[in-house]
């Protein structure tokens, strides 16, 4: 009984969202920005349960998130980043930024992850 009511609450934490479209950044010293490609049309999953997300790509990505970086509500988005560390043990930043209409969030968000030279971004779906 406790094995049963332990594993149905861990997977009522779990989230489940939709990924549309992925891009790669690279990190452009001159301009100090990332130079996104093009984007790629995709249908995989993101799921998030607490401090872990992970990514249904062939990479079989997986990130584990720890100090809060960043944790700005506006009223055009909101967006929080974290400091983490991938499957690979390389650390990286998670961005998430949900861009808002007349003060709402849309239901959509961009998931970013960055490392010292490139990044992704992720067109995340809520719906």
């Amino acid at each position: 009984m406790m094995v049963l009511c332990i594993i149905s609450t861990a997977a009522i934490c779990q989230r489940y969202y939709k990924i549309r479209s992925n891009t790669i950044g690279v990190w452009n010293t001159y301009s100090q920005t990332y130079d996104w490609g093009t984007k790629r049309y995709v249908e995989m999953e993101l799921t998030m349960k607490g401090k872990i997300i992970l990514i249904s790509d062939d990479a079989g990505s997986a990130y584990v998130t720890g100090r809060q970086l960043l944790n700005q509500d506006k009223y055009e988005y909101q967006q929080y980043m974290w400091e983490a560390v991938d499957e690979k043990q390389r650390t990286c930043n998670i961005k998430l930024l949900s861009p808002k209409i007349n003060g709402q969030t849309t239901g959509a968000c961009q998931l970013y992850v960055f490392y010292n030279d490139f990044a992704y971004m992720y067109d995340v779906s809520f719906e």
